[in-house]
């Protein structure tokens, strides 16, 4: 721990798909990692208002199972051999980071909308990147 991880180039920080082996896993590993996330969530049109939920960034192995759906396959601690628990003993587990944005949310017509009468006062959506 305590390794700084370049995650990202050229003033572009959201690109941190390409983790050097030797900085994985990036969310013990990787101390520029939050920034990076946090730079990339607020270079959108939504600015500051959108935030990086707490708890996030999470980080696992992941495999496809047979219904072509993503599943755990350990921990950081102890990166499985194959996908053997998801079915699939010749193919290697990938290393997922998920990260969960959220914004602040307010209908212009709180009356006539459908999240507005839900009561709801954000919005968030959650995202997935295999690592490289």
């Amino acid at each position: 721990m305590g390794h700084r991880c370049r995650c990202g180039r050229r003033g572009r920080p959201h690109r941190f798909k390409n983790v050097p082996s030797r900085r994985r896993p990036p969310t013990q590993n990787c101390s520029g990692l939050n920034t990076a996330i946090t730079t990339a969530i607020q270079s959108t049109s939504l600015g500051s208002r959108a935030t990086l939920a707490s708890g996030y960034p999470a980080e696992g192995y992941y495999c496809v199972n047979s219904s072509g759906v993503v599943q755990s396959v350990g921990s950081l601690s102890s990166e499985p051999s194959d996908c053997s628990a998801a079915g699939n003993a010749s193919t290697s587990p990938g290393d997922y980071i998920q990260i969960e944005v959220i914004t602040a949310y307010s209908p212009i017509f709180p009356g006539f909308s459908v999240v507005g009468l839900w009561g709801a006062s954000s919005i968030s959506a959650t995202s997935w990147m295999r690592l490289e």
